[in-house]
């Protein structure tokens, strides 16, 4: 029990910590700070992997040691976000609120920041579930590694939505101008930096899995197979994931709130444990493939609904913009 405090302790201390890096960050990329914001982003997240391998293999902190290096490493992001508090370049200043506005504008806050929001909920009752059926089918074992995986595959992740939520900050004005090019330009490089970066992750994957069971305290035989196993799984989601967290980011941009919420609850949750809970029933050894399949078939489902929406109201496709003339 004392071990287990200890581990949710640095888990309670994360919420502030993450909730000022986000909203701090978020709020520099609509002032004009987006190479900045981006750039502290990437180190925050480095420092985080490093921090992480340091506590857990020279200090025997385990799992703690994933939690404090997460702190650590936003806490030092913090810091330098705080460079935009005493900047001059800056435009927003704080000052009192009138309440009646809020209650105004309070539902379409929540309407724009929905999907997102409910990304990491899902994703933690997704993890959750889980969690309680590879434990009743590999013991602790597959638990362990089943984490090595979420972590390893969320640092790739990293990239992918620090790149949609910048795309999801332009593409909105750029929407709101009519400007539909340059929401065209904003997407075609958000989609090359996402299938750039998945690529670097997969090869790093898939041909260095004992490196990576190494880091996380993995070594017997058993452990290295089962992982190689799961990985090569998981490489598979990360360009579709990415393509996927795009669309979801996008069609909030673009006023497409309910899809975009739609997308976020079945890409990271029911399609994804239904097709383990399925494949659990034929063959456990291959759960871990219900992750890339359910990536695929999130996918068909926004080409599909694209696709509807392009012919009926006569816009193009993929992205539902009005055509040219």
């Amino acid at each position: 029990p004392y071990e287990l405090s200890k581990n949710s302790f640095s888990v309670i201390i994360c919420f502030p910590v993450i909730f000022f890096f986000i909203v701090v960050s978020a709020i520099m990329r609509v002032e004009g700070f987006p190479k900045f914001s981006a750039a502290v982003l990437i180190i925050s997240n480095l420092l985080i992997v490093i921090l992480s391998y340091i506590l857990i293999k020279y200090f025997n902190m385990g799992v703690a040691g994933s939690g404090w290096g997460m702190i650590l490493g936003f806490l030092i992001g913090n810091i330098m976000l705080s460079y935009y508090f005493f900047s001059k370049e800056r435009t927003l200043k704080f000052c009192k609120y009138n309440f009646k506005d809020l209650k105004e504008l309070l539902p379409t806050v929540i309407l724009t920041g929905l999907p997102n929001g409910a990304t990491n909920i899902f994703t933690l009752l997704r993890i959750f579930t889980l969690n309680i059926l590879i434990l009743g089918i590999f013991n602790t074992v597959g638990v362990a590694i089943y984490a090595l995986c979420v972590n390893v595959v969320y640092f790739s992740y990293i990239f992918v939505r620090g790149v949609a939520n910048t795309l999801l900050t332009i593409s909105g004005v750029l929407f709101g101008d009519k400007d539909y090019n340059g929401i065209l330009k904003v997407l075609k490089t958000g989609f090359c930096v996402t299938l750039l970066s998945s690529i670097v992750f997969i090869i790093i994957f898939a041909f260095f899995p004992e490196l990576i069971c190494n880091i996380y305290g993995l070594k017997s035989a058993e452990e290295i197979t089962l992982t190689d196993k799961a990985l090569k799984a998981f490489t598979f989601c990360v360009p579709f994931y990415g393509i996927n967290y795009l669309f979801m980011c996008y069609f909030q941009c673009i006023k497409r709130e309910k899809f975009s919420f739609v997308i976020s609850a079945l890409d990271n949750f029911v399609i994804v444990t239904f097709l383990v809970l399925l494949i659990t029933k034929f063959n456990a050894e291959l759960l871990w493939w219900g992750y890339p399949a359910a990536e695929v078939i999130m996918l068909l489902i926004i080409t599909s609904y694209c696709l509807y929406y392009s012919k009926k109201d006569n816009l193009s496709f993929p992205f539902l913009l009005p055509k040219k003339n």
